[in-house]
Formats: C-alpha cells, sequence, structure tokens
C-alpha cells in the first residue's frame, strides 16, 4: 500500500489506456505470424480533477513533494455505491462481477475528499460480497472502488485562476494482470463476434489495404507487382457501452485480442450478396451475381443474418453460375430449410485482428463508456 492517495472524485471524462506488445511477422504473399511479447498490457489511468478553493493549498503541495513518489491509484470508472458502513465491518455487499477485485489488492470506501480509508482485500466470497481488512471508521454514504498501484507517469498539469484548479493526473500502474476471459462463440476454432460496431458521425471508412510494389530504374521500363493473396479492409470497430455489463465485455473484447496478437471472425455488417431464391434454403442459396465469381470468390465464409436477429455462418464450397446474372452457391452445411424471406442480409465474414497494440477506453459519465480500435482483415 502507497503512502500517497490523491483523495478528490475526477470528473467524467476520465480515460484509460491498455497497450500490449506484439510482433507481426508479414511474409511476402501477406500471410503472417504473431507473437504475443508481454504477459500483461501496461495500463494508464488519465483524470482531471476541479480542486475546491480550500483544497487548492493542500493538493499543490501534495503534488509537489510526492511527484515522484508511489501512489495508490483509484479505479473511478468501476465505482459503486455501497451505502451506509460501519466501524470494524470486515465484509461488503457489493457487485463484484464488473470491476477488478483481486484477493490481495487493495480497496477504497470514499465519502469526501477528507473522509476515505484504503482497505486490502481478503477474497471475494462471491459475485456479491468482498472480504476485507476491518473498516475503522463509520461511513454514512459510501462508494467503493478497486485500487492499483503505481506512479504519475505524465507531468501534472494544474490551470488555476487564484482561487480554482483544474488538475491533470496520468497515473501509470504497476500491479497490472491480463484478465482471464471465457472463449465467445466460435467459429472454425476461432472467435467470432457478431455485434456490429458504432457508426461514427453518419457512417464508416474503409480502407482496402495492399502492398504494391513499383520497380522503376529510371530506365524506360516500368514493373508492378501486388503479392499478396488477400486484400485487406480496415475500419475501426466503434464501442459504447451504456451500463456496467456493456462496459466490462469492451473490456473483455480488448483482454481477448491482446492488441493484434489474437484473431477474430467478424462480418462486415452489409448485404454483400442479394438472396435471389424463395422458399425453404437447405444446403445451396442462389444470389445475384454482381461480379462475386470474377473477383471476390475468395471471400468464400459468409454470415446469414436471419430477420429474427440470428446469426448462421457457413462456408462456400462451390459456386455455379446459372445464367441471367444468377449464382448458386454451395454451402458447407445446411441452413436447415429456413425461408428465403426470413434472411435479412448475406455478409462477407472475415477474420480480423487489431491493426493497433494500444486502445483508450473513454468515460463519458455514469456508466457510459466509449472505445474505438482500428481492425484489419487479414484473410476472407
Amino acid at each position: 500500500m502507497a503512502d500517497q492517495t490523491f483523495p478528490l472524485w475526477p470528473r467524467p471524462d476520465a480515460r484509460e489506456n491498455v497497450e500490449w506488445l506484439t510482433d507481426v511477422l508479414v511474409s511476402e504473399d501477406g500471410s503472417e505470424e504473431r507473437t504475443e511479447m508481454r504477459d500483461a498490457p501496461t495500463q494508464e489511468f488519465g483524470y482531471r480533477y476541479f480542486v475546491p478553493p480550500a483544497m487548492v493549498r493542500s493538493v499543490n503541495n501534495m503534488l509537489y513533494g510526492a511527484r515522484s513518489l508511489q501512489w495508490n491509484i483509484p479505479v473511478w470508472p468501476q465505482v459503486q455505491n455501497v451505502g451506509a458502513i460501519t466501524a470494524g465491518a470486515s465484509t461488503i455487499t457489493c457487485e463484484t462481477r464488473y470491476s477488478e477485485f483481486r484477493a490481495g489488492s487493495l480497496v477504497m470506501l470514499w465519502q469526501s475528499p477528507t473522509h476515505f480509508q484504503i482497505l486490502q482485500m481478503t477474497s471475494v466470497a462471491s459475485h456479491t460480497v468482498l472480504n476485507l481488512t476491518d473498516v475503522t471508521e463509520a461511513f454514512s454514504n459510501a462508494w467503493l472502488t478497486p485500487v492499483r498501484i503505481g506512479y504519475i507517469s505524465r507531468s501534472p498539469k494544474r490551470d488555476f485562476d487564484g482561487a480554482n484548479s483544474i488538475v491533470d493526473l496520468t497515473f501509470s500502474v504497476e500491479d497490472v494482470e491480463e484478465l482471464t476471459v471465457a472463449a465467445p462463440d466460435q467459429y472454425l476454432s476461432e472467435d467470432v463476434y457478431l455485434d456490429p460496431g458504432m457508426l461514427s458521425g453518419g457512417g464508416l471508412v474503409e480502407q482496402l489495404e495492399a502492398r504494391f510494389d513499383v520497380f522503376d530504374e529510371q530506365l524506360g521500363p516500368v514493373s508492378y507487382m501486388s503479392p499478396w493473396n488477400y486484400i485487406k479492409p480496415a475500419r475501426v470497430h466503434r464501442m459504447i457501452a451504456e451500463d456496467a455489463a456493456e462496459a466490462w465485455a469492451i473490456r473483455e473484447f480488448l483482454h481477448r485480442r491482446k492488441g493484434r496478437s489474437v484473431g477474430f471472425w467478424q462480418p462486415s455488417f452489409e448485404a454483400d450478396l442479394k438472396v435471389m431464391d424463395s422458399g425453404a434454403i437447405t444446403s445451396a442459396i442462389s444470389v445475384e451475381r454482381d461480379e462475386y465469381d470474377t473477383y471476390a470468390g475468395d471471400r468464400s465464409n459468409l454470415a446469414f443474418e436471419t430477420t429474427a436477429g440470428s446469426w448462421l455462418l457457413r462456408a462456400v464450397t462451390n459456386t455455379t453460375f446459372l445464367g441471367g446474372g444468377e449464382l448458386q452457391l454451395t454451402l458447407s452445411s445446411s441452413l436447415g430449410g429456413i425461408d428465403a424471406s426470413t434472411i435479412k442480409r448475406i455478409c462477407f465474414l472475415g477474420f480480423k485482428r487489431l491493426s493497433s497494440d494500444r486502445a483508450e477506453i473513454g468515460y463519458l459519465g455514469g456508466t457510459a463508456v466509449e472505445c474505438a480500435v482500428p481492425t484489419l482483415e487479414i484473410t476472407p
């Protein structure tokens, strides 16, 4: 336990940065080998505090004298109200599923900048009970948050006018641990995520990546070569959470991905193929040609979204031109006789990874959370 704790509750625009380290080796044909280089990501919390006039002097002195010392770092985005706590209490009833409570680590009970206590947690007895060292003072209306240990990693910034003050602090966490995340749904033995990202403004921007080599010896002839097996579409996957469970799901997604290390399947969420059939669909389906067989035949993994909101994932094993601008696709397994009218859209299903090891989680106030990460489709 560190001696220093910044006692103020931050403003709602907190941020958290997590960063893994991945060694990505890309071969001549665009295929990859990825190696995770860290057991756990680095982690930073950025907080912005309003300092009331009565505390300006004490805060200034604290930052001046303890700038380089070790700090207790409250994880304010995971704070929850636990009501009245009596002196001598050794258990707290709370929600533990969506917070990083760890046996042996620290928690904080907070009621005001002058009324708080750092405690050590001994165990998590269930999803609703924490066991911890005895509370030494009573709280009439306490707030509970996990606490990490670390340092102020960037120079503190103060905006002040002689009376009020705004302080920006960035804390770097020492006791970081990788979250253990249960495997989500699977397709071809890899993770698959079927929740669409949120639009940014009115839509999304996608860039089609390809290696394109130009050989020009400035003697006249110029040659060109594009050696990758596949085009690699890149876009941003934007996630927004409205409550603690959804915010925790964002954290689990990021920790499951481990930066650029672990790939996943994800639909394009576009109507990439148009159904031409009617009636029951089993192991073959007719679609409008739209030059699919000419230019995009390697995009053979498909996601069928139904009007009921479910997804069926299949691979195309054979393509037959029927004439009249129509193709018949033979599927790896039957769609179970669903009616063609219940197919809302057919999306290309691509195997992707994040294209950055760093992710920023923005806390917008209350339980609202936003995170946007760049993705790259590495195989169709």
